[in-house]
């Protein structure tokens, strides 16, 4: 099977990316790297519907190339890869431990091509995000599921969101919220601040920072319906968001907002029913990928769109076979 046969039969499975800017922290303080932008993606491995792994190819559909295989994880669903560094990815892999679905974060060194486990697996881990200015990922604890969990644990019936901290070998959490659920979340530029999207026990989320200490917990969007998927502009300004128009929690459309939340405005208009989301912004800050799918027409499956930040040119980018989460980053490997 040769590479654009894998690539569209990858992109017809479901796709699941990961964004990072165009910075690497390396000895010295952070350098630009100077490569081609490049996506990765989940999809289906050769075991079918039981298991999917992690892919990478570059934007101008080239290069496909499988980053994990089922002799490593095997019958497992690998997916959330976020970049941490020039070889290595983090990525959230589920499995059962006493028959409850649990997931644990595992690193990826593509040179090495070998696998390190970053948590036990006894939990939902899920969601990793890298600050390439501070050697930290963030990703979300999920109790309420795991039925092993004690019911006297704090936060028994909530997702925590927590560090790790990859230079001291610890993970500490900043949040504390006792219901709930924490999505997905985005540092800013300098690493100092992440950007969340929280619901609580109404079930609407809105975006939410706090600094890495857990102090400084603020809202900063408030719309009707909710908000999620907050995506750090490269140049630190401004958060691509999805928020929902109407009381279903279903239909989105993306929007930019300041990072102080100020300054709302929506950029997409595709239709009452569609579903834009997953917004990631190209690391030279002058394209936003997007996934879309419109419920109101089935025949459709859902995938990926390119834009200005403006809202102008949209653009299919993939062929339209059930792509979502679209997300790019610099990234050179050897």
């Amino acid at each position: 099977m040769n590479k654009k046969t894998l690539f569209f039969l990858a992109m017809s499975l479901g796709l699941f990316l990961s964004c990072q800017k165009n910075i690497i922290e390396q000895a010295g303080g952070p350098i630009p790297v100077k490569a081609s932008p490049f996506i990765t993606f989940t999809a289906y491995s050769s075991l079918g519907s039981n298991a999917s792994e992690i892919y990478q190819v570059g934007t101008n559909d080239s290069n496909l190339f499988a980053v994990t295989s089922p002799s490593q994880i095997a019958s497992r669903f690998n997916h959330n890869s976020t970049f941490t560094g020039y070889n290595t990815l983090v990525f959230s892999s589920d499995s059962l431990y006493d028959s409850v679905s649990v997931s644990a974060l595992y690193q990826y060194n593509e040179s090495t091509q070998t696998l390190r486990k970053l948590t036990a697996g006894l939990y939902r881990d899920q969601n990793p995000s890298y600050s390439n200015y501070n050697n930290i990922l963030a990703f979300t604890r999920d109790t309420a599921w795991v039925d092993t969990v004690p019911a006297t644990h704090p936060f028994k019936n909530a997702n925590v969101l927590y560090l790790n901290y990859f230079n001291k070998n610890t993970t500490v959490a900043i949040t504390h919220f006792r219901y709930g659920k924490i999505g997905h979340s985005s540092f800013s530029k300098d690493g100092s601040i992440i950007y969340f999207d929280y619901a609580d026990s109404t079930n609407i989320s809105h975006i939410y920072y706090v600094k890495l200490d857990g102090s400084g917990l603020k809202q900063i969007t408030n719309t009707p319906y909710g908000e999620e998927y907050p995506s750090v502009s490269p140049d630190g300004s401004t958060l691509a968001i999805a928020v929902f128009n109407d009381a279903g929690h279903i239909a989105e459309e993306i929007n930019l907002i300041n990072t102080d939340g100020s300054n709302p405005r929506q950029i997409t208009r595709i239709s009452q029913s569609a579903i834009a989301n997953q917004p990631c912004w190209d690391p030279s800050g002058k394209m936003i990928y997007f996934s879309l799918y419109d419920p109101g027409k089935p025949s459709t499956p859902s995938h990926i769109y390119s834009m200005n930040p403006d809202g102008s040119n949209i653009k299919a980018f993939t062929n339209g076979k059930g792509e979502a989460y679209p997300q790019s980053t610099y990234v050179s490997f050897p």
